[in-house]
């Protein structure tokens, strides 16, 4: 027979082996929980480790208290070296105070990244960009911890991008035109030295005002405000127009000005590109040139009308006396001598040369004036040309020259005015005549093809 004491005894001895059953796999959880975060504690780690950013905190005295492995290819310490020192050592003297300033923003809860200068190990300084906040136990600040990265080779490209861009400036300073800039607004981002020297504003001072309102006349505006907004909306690439702008002495100049558009890498128009040369001497070049052209051809119409009244009132005359000259050499009234007959014959024969150049002079004035006319008749070619050659072999005797004279084609018409053909092989036969020696050969070849003579 059981008594309560017995019944008692035995489950308390079972919630004993259940107790410790328990108490065991507690133990067992806790060691499963202790190693998954040592994995991930070395996990973390070598993450860390791996970084090629610097990771750091430091105490509030300013100290190092813990580095990556990442400190020794950035400065050439190794992390034992740098543990438990100060920061401000290893930093660009002139760098500091504005770094300190920024760490007092971090404390603060102000997210400010920055950037400063540091030393390394060989004494070369680098640029570092730094992000860090700040580290509190219990509410108290017990350091500040971050991540810094090595912008050296950033800065190097910036370095090279800005030296680019200072040539780009010099060379639109050393350009003979005004180059602007605007953005969108037509906020002038850019001007170049001619632009302040035309307007007597300072570069500086340039930037940031209104295209429009800074560099274009009243009565303008609204066209070059026009010309601004096709470009931005893309309905013209390019536009040219010209305008004046005042310069800095008060002075009216006149420019011609090219319009064009810029954009980014996505196509997007950022804003729009000025270039105005200035065309003062060139416009005042073509007004004088213009005024001397009216003066010329007022001159022109004046000589003309000069030769045409001075032809009719020479020639009237000289009709007169070749008429009554050549009336005499007829002796139809009287015998003449050998003297008086040699007389006449040079009376007659100077009046019609005298008369052939005013003929000429006429002649030259109605080409200047467009007044020329041809007289077009049909003649056969070969005895056309026959009858100059006959005309033209008495020169011979006289000038010493010999004239080898040839026709080749044999029953060709043509339509031609017969006395410009003949002026014209006149005067090329006597201008041969002058520049040939005597005994020398002049050669004429006379051929009609259906272009040409």
């Amino acid at each position: 027979m059981m008594t309560k004491g017995d019944g008692f005894s035995r489950t308390k001895s079972k919630i004993e082996e259940s107790g410790g059953e328990n108490i065991d796999l507690l133990k067992q959880r806790i060691l499963d929980l202790e190693k998954e975060v040592s994995k991930k504690d070395d996990l973390f780690n070598k993450f860390v480790e791996n970084q090629n950013e610097v990771i750091f905190s430091v105490n509030t005295r300013g100290d190092f208290t813990y580095l990556n492995p990442a400190i020794e290819r950035m400065t050439g310490y190794k992390v034992e070296e740098v543990i438990g020192k100060s920061y401000t050592q290893y930093i660009y003297p002139e760098d500091l105070p504005g770094l300190q300033r920024d760490l007092e923003k971090t404390i603060q809860g102000i997210h400010n990244p920055y950037m400063f200068r540091i030393i390394d190990k060989g004494g070369n300084i680098k640029y570092v960009h730094t992000s860090s906040k700040p580290i509190f136990e219990k509410g108290e600040l017990v350091g500040i911890s971050g991540v810094m990265v090595d912008i050296q080779k950033l800065k190097q490209v910036e370095k090279k991008l800005k030296s680019e861009k200072d040539k780009v400036r010099q060379y639109l300073d050393v350009a003979g035109i005004i180059i602007l800039v605007a953005d969108r607004d037509l906020k002038i981002s850019l001007a170049n030295k001619k632009a302040s020297e035309c307007t007597g504003i300072k570069k500086d001072e340039i930037n940031g005002r209104n295209l429009i309102e800074t560099f274009v006349p009243e009565k303008e505006k609204d066209h070059v405000r026009q010309i601004c907004k096709n470009l931005l909306d893309r309905k013209i690439n390019e536009k040219h127009c010209e305008f004046n702008l005042l310069d800095y002495r008060g002075n009216l100049r006149n420019y011609i000005w090219n319009f064009s558009y810029f954009s980014d890498e996505n196509e997007n128009i950022e804003g729009i590109i000025l270039a105005g040369e200035d065309i003062t001497n060139q416009k005042k070049t073509e007004e004088t040139l213009i005024k001397a052209r009216l003066l010329a051809e007022s001159s022109n119409r004046t000589k003309s009308e000069f030769i045409a009244n001075m032809s009719h009132e020479l020639r009237t005359p000289l009709n007169s006396v070749i008429g009554f000259t050549d009336v005499v050499l007829t002796e139809r009234h009287g015998l003449l001598n050998e003297k008086q007959k040699r007389y006449m014959t040079n009376v007659s024969k100077n009046g019609h040369h005298l008369l052939d150049l005013i003929n000429n002079l006429l002649d030259i004035s109605r080409i200047e004036t467009c007044k020329m006319e041809m007289k077009v008749q049909k003649v056969e070619f070969v005895p056309f040309m026959k009858e100059i050659r006959e005309k033209i072999k008495h020169m011979e005797a006289k000038r010493g020259a010999i004239i080898n004279f040839t026709i080749e084609n044999e029953k060709d018409i043509m339509y031609v005015d017969t006395d410009k053909i003949e002026e014209i092989i006149y005067n090329l036969v006597d201008n041969a005549f002058k520049f040939t020696p005597k005994g020398k050969t002049i050669t004429v070849k006379s051929a009609l093809n259906p272009l040409e003579l």
